[in-house]
């Protein structure tokens, strides 16, 4: 039951933390952790991107990456190509 719990209560904060989140800018580094999940820096600031997308690896160092506050979708435009992509959960 505690597990549960506590599922249900981090889902419920990563999905507050996710939205509060406002930033544009150019991908300075990523790294994907054993799920797949990303961790990014973008404008010299850190974000662990959540579970709930599926990035799909698709987000590479260069790559623009845009997340406006209150909005559960992220813009990826590719570096290489101009290709945007939009995930959204």
């Amino acid at each position: 039951m505690h597990c549960l719990f506590y599922a249900i209560f981090g889902t419920i904060r990563n999905r507050k933390v996710d939205l509060s989140w406002d930033f544009t800018g150019i991908v300075d580094k990523i790294d994907y952790d054993e799920k797949g999940v990303p961790n990014v820096i973008v404008s010299g600031k850190e974000y662990y991107l959540s579970a709930g997308y599926n990035f799909d690896h698709k987000i590479e160092k260069g790559d623009s990456l845009i997340k406006y506050k209150d909005s559960n979708l992220y813009k990826l435009v590719k570096h290489t190509s101009g290709e945007t992509f939009a995930f959204k959960n």
